[in-house]
């Protein structure tokens, strides 16, 4: 995904609401800092990983940005693992995946 347009970031808060998405435990994983724009307008944690575009925008272009990832991980299963360690921290009870 490289650019989000307005009405898709309102399609997104509306699916979440049409789907029953509880977007307070959402997450969107992507390359781009366009992607973690998107995260912050929907209200949901942005995740950049270092794969693809990510260190590029790391390194050139999120210096910039006032909008920052909640977490830079090194690539999807390091981003899994992120979005996992969240969850027990909101519900300890929760059945770990292993």
């Amino acid at each position: 995904m490289t650019a989000i347009a307005e009405s898709q970031d309102r399609s997104h808060r509306a699916g979440g609401q049409v789907f029953e998405i509880d977007l307070r435990r959402s997450f969107v994983v992507g390359d781009m800092c366009s992607d973690m724009e998107l995260a912050h307008r929907a209200g949901i944690k942005g995740i950049l990983v270092k794969t693809g575009y990510g260190l590029g925008e790391i390194e050139y272009i999120l210096p910039q940005k006032t909008t920052k990832p909640a977490h830079i991980a090194e690539d999807l299963l390091d981003a899994v693992r992120w979005i996992l360690d969240a969850e027990m921290e909101i519900n300890p009870y929760a059945k770990p995946l292993n």
